[in-house]
């Protein structure tokens, strides 16, 4: 289907919603707007606009404005008209949020396994407790390794720098030992993190099979593509999880991603 034939369809979705779901739920108002002479369509076509020029609240402002222009009408069934206004916004946002959604198939197969990971690594670093997040191995073989919180940091800086060189940004420095963020405690952590992944999988969605193999890379990810510094994303987050599955087992933990699932 072409964009064209696209935007037709999403056309008509939104004729019959406006059309058939207020007229024919909203049987009240139909009969008020008849007896007032206030044209309901009227009323929801600059809903529509409003929907898709501005934002919520300047949407409320416009029709508490309305509201106060149409004061001689009966005030139950203004609140009424207003109702429906809202819900066809309501209808129109989540339209255009389904479709926003809609990613291509090259970056849909790999988000997959980046929000499969993602989901394994915020859980596990969220299975720590706080007062645990300063523990690092001493038995075997654990010279100058990380402690478990210096990890789960290190691991939300490389989230943004390896992303931030997709977008040509200057990444962070010295992800190596944690970056300049200054969060610290568990709380300030697992914001980091998950403020991390956020903002990778908003920009891996946005790969399409023409622009994939443009050239991207740096200090941290070397010289690469766009994709390729997307799998060195979820090699990197693997790898840590890991190591990090021995830190939480270390302390009696079972990783939740190892977790039997519940039974029933």
């Amino acid at each position: 289907m072409t964009r064209p034939d696209m935007r037709l369809q999403r056309s008509r979705l939104q004729g019959w919603l406006l059309g058939g779901f207020v007229w024919a739920h909203y049987p009240e108002v139909h009969r008020f707007c008849n007896s007032s002479g206030v044209p309901l369509k009227r009323g929801v076509r600059r809903a529509e606009d409003l929907v898709r020029t501005k934002s919520r609240s300047t949407l409320g402002e416009e029709v508490q404005e309305m509201n106060a222009n149409h004061s001689r009408l009966d005030r139950n069934a203004r609140r009424r008209l207003i109702a429906v206004l809202v819900v066809v916004a309501s209808l129109t946002f989540a339209a255009r949020g389904v479709a926003q959604e809609r990613i291509d198939p090259m970056a849909a197969t790999v988000a997959q396994w980046f929000t499969m990971i993602e989901r394994s690594f915020v859980s596990l670093a969220d299975a720590m407790p706080a007062e645990q997040y300063g523990f690092k191995p001493t038995n075997g073989e654990f010279t100058d390794v990380r402690t478990f919180g210096e990890q789960v940091k290190h691991v939300a800086c490389a989230n943004f720098a390896f992303f931030n060189e997709i977008e040509k940004k200057e990444p962070p420095s010295r992800c190596d030992s944690g970056g300049p963020s200054p969060a610290k405690t568990k709380a300030e952590l697992m914001t980091y993190l998950r403020e991390s992944f956020g903002y990778a999988q908003s920009l891996l969605r946005t790969m399409t099979p023409a622009n994939a193999l443009e050239p991207a890379g740096g200090r941290y990810g070397g010289e690469s593509t766009r994709l390729g510094l997307t799998t060195m994303a979820v090699w990197h987050t693997s790898d840590h999880y890991g190591q990090l599955v021995v830190y939480l087992r270390m302390n009696g933990i079972v990783p939740p991603a190892s977790r039997p699932a519940p039974s029933g």
